[in-house]
């Protein structure tokens, strides 16, 4: 026993010695000189004072030995995929460099885009997307008015948020507005920052960004029908900006916005409802062809929200057995969708309206597929894809359990009939950047036919 505590006493002398030893050696070192000066005691919240200090005064010059360990094991970890043992580590770090930017957005990033890819539902997506918003917060906390982090966090509102429905819904809740204008307001931060820090060029860059978070916050305005306000925002734009081009093509879409206002008004069952949606189609068709420059996806969804007026009212008119318009109404779709289709082969989204092309010509096959079937005798899809045609009983009113059967014929063209509508349901069903169209109403055509 005696000697075993001996070597315990002079394992531990020897500890401190050599942590001494290195402790004299490392502070002599530039690198270990910055990274001891940033230790923000006098900025910490209180309830994070004493871990942080405990920490830096127990591990003294191991301190930066133990910060590359974390870093070359997190490297690891990341080959490996093993994100929530990432963002365990990067906190343990965090702790012990909390000045170290790097450590907040890095961890942020991965909370927010890597891990939460992982997951399924919206809902746990979400989960991680907020808690990577959060820790990026929390970072702004120890490390007040950097514009490094104020930055990233007005990329994520800017582009990962609107990547998912749910994410802007909850935004929009948590916010009172949607993930652009909050976008905004942290860039406005960040081009303040870089003013105070005498840095013009950085300044510039993110305020083209702040422009781009603006110019979608008024078509997200637009959805609302706000339009008032979205042509406000369009005008303080461009009154702002001093690119001559940018101002041109920014005039030229105030005035769609407006007739896209009036145009709004019309409903569905009016025989006005076709030529006023078909022209503004046409005045925004126009814009995505002169102005290649645009910032073209909220364009897009915003020609997307009136294609899905369109598809509405096929749906509409199929419900009232008015067939042959239905298959007319989905032709002058496609011949408006070609009209505005981009000309030039470079285009970036000429390959989304040829797209947009084939997803009307199959729509026109189901509605003319359905339309021969009513005038072959079709009246009850569910009983035609059993082989039975329905028996009424006058006293009861109800179907005998046994009706007559169908021919085989028919049997089979109905059942081909609903392949083809899951088929186009599943393909068309989740591509789309606005709202997932009609996809509601074209399913709701679905069950009413099938189940």
């Amino acid at each position: 026993m005696k000697k075993k505590y001996i070597v315990l006493v002079v394992v531990v002398i020897a500890f401190v010695a050599l942590q001494l030893f290195l402790k004299s050696y490392i502070s002599e070192q530039k690198e270990y000189r910055e990274i001891m000066v940033s230790n923000p005691f006098n900025t910490l919240p209180p309830t994070e004072y004493l871990g942080t200090y405990v920490a830096t005064v127990a591990l003294g010059g191991f301190k930066p030995l133990l910060v590359d360990y974390l870093w070359m094991k997190q490297d690891k970890l990341q080959e490996d995929k093993q994100f929530e043992e990432i963002v365990l580590l990067l906190n343990i770090i965090a702790r012990l460099q909390p000045r170290f930017t790097d450590v907040w957005s890095f961890n942020a990033y991965h909370m927010i885009y890597n891990i939460s890819a992982q997951e399924g539902a919206p809902q746990q997506k979400w989960h991680w997307v907020r808690n990577g918003i959060d820790y990026i917060k929390e970072g702004m906390r120890h490390n007040p008015d950097n514009i490094m982090l104020t930055q990233w966090l007005a990329l994520f509102y800017y582009h990962r948020v609107p990547q998912e429905p749910y994410f802007m819904q909850q935004v929009e809740q948590a916010e009172g507005t949607d993930s652009y204008e909050v976008a905004s307001r942290w860039y406005q931060k960040t081009i303040e920052l870089c003013r105070k820090e005498n840095l013009p060029g950085y300044a510039e860059i993110y305020t083209t960004m702040y422009n781009a978070c603006r110019f979608r916050h008024s078509f997200e305005l637009m959805k609302k029908s706000r339009f008032d306000e979205a042509i406000t925002e369009l005008e303080t734009l461009a009154g702002s900006h001093r690119d001559i081009m940018e101002i041109e093509r920014l005039k030229d879409l105030i005035e769609v916005v407006r007739y896209d206002k009036e145009m709004s008004q019309v409903r569905l069952e009016s025989p006005d409802f076709v030529s006023a949606d078909g022209s503004l189609v046409e005045k925004y068709g126009e814009i995505i062809n002169k102005h290649i420059g645009y910032d073209f996806m909220p364009i897009n969804a915003r020609v997307e929200l009136i294609f899905s007026r369109f598809i509405r009212r096929v749906y509409l008119l199929t419900d009232q057995g008015n067939y042959k318009a239905a298959s007319e109404q989905i032709r002058r779709l496609r011949i408006l969708n070609d009209k505005i289709s981009p000309k030039l082969d470079s285009h970036p989204f000429r390959w989304y309206y040829r797209t947009l092309s084939e997803r009307f010509g199959q729509l026109q096959d189901l509605v003319d597929a359905e339309c021969y079937l009513r005038a072959q005798g079709v009246s009850d899809f569910k009983a035609d894809q059993r082989g039975l045609e329905p028996v009424w009983d006058p006293a009861s009113g109800e179907a005998h359990p046994e009706g007559r059967r169908i021919s085989e014929l028919r049997r089979d063209r109905v059942s081909e009939l609903k392949l083809l509508y899951e088929e186009y349901i599943r393909k068309y069903g989740s591509r789309w950047l606005d709202a997932k169209w009609s996809l509601a109403e074209e399913k709701g055509r679905f069950d009413r036919l099938y189940k």
